[in-house]
């Protein structure tokens, strides 16, 4: 989706509309302009003519005394008012498609519907291919689009219906958030098999004499590893900070650097390439828990509901899945 620049006004306080005769039709509008930054795409994806679109942008213009959204280049920029409409439209637009959607069934051999599920990299490595077998028996016209979100947007894209779940090492600190876990979790050391000086088990004094590679991401909380460590008095020497975990083994085979990571993850790296071992670490760390996290308005969907069962079915069919019995 475009990238949005809220265009600067006098004020974004939202006038009073009469809803008696508000025409309903303009919540989807506002949220389709807003979400597609374009009248013509917004026009495709609501079946309707551009001319449509600038009437219906009309009306609501004069409505709240507000141009709502400035043409910029080739993308229609939202207002501070247009902002604030459309997180209450694209809620109360959720909160009407949820319940729709609850009244009728889902059935997963002729669907052909779009799921969205958030995880970092880490989870799409470890959780993704045990999935997409799992959907290719039984979902097979069924699409996921996996996208990374941070970790605190998390509830607002699913309130405002943007995302269906999100699994990973997730906080449940939302009062509308709901999860299940999947697995617990650990942390484990990742380390070339041929380093010079570390050949069996690894010690604390290893531990804080060798380089680390310090992986740091908005898309997941494990950067809390660094923090678990600073409360045991263990500072790490970084060699290199990353964003992601997906280039660590060509890293790692190459150099005598170090990384901490979840073991599930540590486990693929090892039987996947070449030169590379996972050990134990020297410092105990807390374990966590792999979660799959939603909105509570989707508890009884129906897609969301066999979305759940699926990735709980597919979970317990792949090598992850001994885990959840630990």
């Amino acid at each position: 989706m475009p990238t949005m620049v809220p265009v600067k006004q006098s004020s974004s306080v939202l006038p009073k509309i009469d809803a008696t005769s508000f025409d309903l039709n303009l919540v989807r509008l506002v949220v389709a302009v807003f979400e597609t930054g374009s009248v013509s795409r917004a026009a495709a994806r609501l079946g309707i003519t551009q001319p449509s679109i600038s009437y219906g942008l009309g009306r609501l213009r004069r409505a709240v005394g507000d141009p709502l959204f400035v043409r910029s280049a080739s993308v229609m920029t939202p207002t501070p008012m247009a902002e604030q409409l459309y997180r209450q439209f694209r809620e109360a637009l959720t909160a009407v498609e949820s319940a729709i959607e609850a009244t009728g069934s889902f059935d997963s051999r002729t669907s052909r519907r779009t799921f969205r599920i958030a995880m970092s990299d880490v989870g799409a490595i470890c959780l993704v291919p045990p999935l997409l077998e799992h959907l290719r028996l039984t979902a097979p016209e069924v699409t996921l689009e996996v996208v990374q979100v941070p970790v605190k947007d998390l509830m607002d894209e699913m309130a405002r219906g943007k995302l269906d779940v999100a699994v990973g090492n997730l906080p449940v600190l939302h009062a509308s958030a709901r999860s299940e876990v999947l697995f617990p979790e650990r942390y484990v050391c990742l380390l070339s098999s041929s380093h010079p000086r570390i050949k069996g088990a690894l010690s604390s004094e290893q531990f804080l004499e060798e380089r680390h590679v310090v992986v740091a991401s908005p898309f997941s909380i494990h950067q809390n590893v660094e923090e678990a460590l600073a409360e045991r008095g263990v500072r790490r020497k970084a060699a290199v900070r990353i964003p992601h975990f997906t280039i660590l083994p060509a890293i790692i085979a190459r150099s005598e650097l170090l990384v901490t990571l979840p073991s599930a993850l540590g486990e693929i790296f090892q039987a996947g390439f070449a030169g590379l071992r996972c050990v134990d670490l020297p410092v105990p760390l807390p374990r966590f828990e792999i979660r799959l996290l939603w909105h509570a308005r989707q508890q009884s969907n129906p897609a969301h509901v066999w979305l759940r069962s699926v990735i709980m079915k597919a979970l317990s069919k792949s090598e992850l899945g001994a885990r959840a019995s630990q």
